[in-house]
């Protein structure tokens, strides 16, 4: 019987692999510490302690729900489970806390304190997500808008998620690759590293899926991700790409407008130079994708939807179901975002800014009032060897057949 608790999750490693890609919080792993110091400091024996699991469970006034998706009424099911730790913590005084009982408790927190909304339809839609993706300005937004008119879709706003967790992946290739080897590659290994950027993965987005009961499938908007589908193809290896083009003249002349609005004026470029290799970059970034692909033309999508949503929607794996194009094309330009998903600091996000969406018109032609003839020359010629490989002539787009 001594051994028996860290016997159990040594059987429980081999039975069940992957659990270890699961996050444990970091409560759990403090709890243990802080369990084996107040142990050592009262002198709890070895022997069965009553006192004991309640002090696990609430050492320093944590409980097992206070992780943010974790189900209500689980923390009887962490106690009574929590005895046989103790016992086992008190076996290994010298190793604070020994290696079994850190993998028990995080078999524990998988098997019993994880959020059990998340069953396979999340985790299935959540790890296979659409990723749309674009320069931006190119018509992601509109994408985005007329799928999740469909109950099957699911999305919020941006979310910037690779931008913000890719320079990690990045950084761990870089510096182990150093002449002398350093950061968190003295750590984790390069699984380790993506097993948690996963669980970071699921943590955010599962709640999108839960929010939706009929959502299959999760729609994430982020132009800034056509950067950053080397680390997506990593993090979510089943995700799908939508890769939205739109004519670089288009999109030059919106960034130069964005620019001058206020709700722009942070990020969007000041000139027409630095506009066209906002456009450039993203666009051959996404061309270079890892991840399977589909390119749309934004104007295809507003000349013909009913074709290009069609298209969408079996590359994505919507079913045979087709999309409502109805509601589609009039939430499209809806400045709301009662589509979205609300969470987070922001809650519900506000209205877009007047400005930011325009009509089907303006997205298609709005560029010949906006841009001189210089200038739209200029563009043209700078930017022509990936126009014409996307089918733009000087004139416009060249319509399919």
């Amino acid at each position: 019987m001594t051994n028996g608790i860290a016997a159990r999750a040594e059987v429980a490693d081999s039975v069940h692999p992957n659990h270890h890609s699961e996050a444990l919080p970091d409560s759990a792993t403090r709890t243990t510490e802080r369990f084996h110091t107040h142990e050592t400091k009262k002198g709890i024996g070895c022997e069965y302690d009553p006192r004991a699991p309640k002090q696990v469970v609430e050492a320093c006034d944590e409980k097992p729900c206070s992780h943010p998706w974790a189900k209500e009424g689980s923390r009887e099911s962490v106690e009574s489970i929590a005895h046989g730790a103790c016992f086992a913590i008190g076996q290994h005084r010298d190793s604070a806390p020994h290696l079994a009982v850190e993998r028990f408790f995080r078999h524990l927190y998988t098997r019993f304190v994880r959020n059990h909304d998340f069953d396979e339809r999340v985790g299935t839609g959540a790890f296979a997500p659409l990723l749309i993706v674009g320069a931006p300005r190119s018509g992601t937004t509109l994408a985005q808008r007329m799928l999740l008119a469909d109950p099957r879709c699911a999305g919020g706003q941006e979310s910037h998620f690779f931008a913000t967790i890719g320079p990690v992946l990045r950084e761990f290739d870089r510096k182990r690759a150093m002449a002398r080897p350093h950061g968190m590659a003295c750590y984790w290994t390069r699984e380790e590293a993506i097993a948690k950027l996963r669980q970071l993965w699921l943590d955010a987005f599962g709640p999108v899926l839960v929010a939706r009961p009929q959502a299959t499938h999760l729609v994430e908007k982020t132009p800034d991700h056509a950067l950053w589908l080397d680390v997506a193809a990593e993090v979510v290896p089943n995700a799908r790409v939508l890769h939205v083009v739109r004519d670089s003249r288009a999109v030059v002349a919106s960034l130069l407008r964005a620019g001058r609005a206020e709700w722009g004026r942070a990020w969007a470029p000041k000139s027409i130079d630095a506009a066209m290799q906002v456009w450039r970059r993203h666009v051959e970034a996404a061309l270079a994708s890892p991840l399977p692909t589909h390119l749309v033309r934004i104007e295809d999508l507003i000349e013909e939807p009913a074709r290009e949503l069609t298209a969408i929607a079996e590359f994505a794996g919507f079913g045979a179901e087709a999309l409502c194009l109805e509601k589609a094309m009039l939430t499209s330009l809806d400045r709301s975002t009662r589509a979205f998903v609300a969470g987070g600091a922001v809650g519900a996000p506000p209205d877009e800014p007047e400005g930011f969406l325009r009509s089907a018109s303006e997205l298609r032609d709005g560029w010949r009032q906006e841009l001189g003839w210089w200038d739209e020359r200029r563009v043209w010629k700078q930017t022509r060897d990936i126009l014409e490989v996307l089918g733009y002539t000087r004139t416009g787009l060249e319509r399919r057949a």
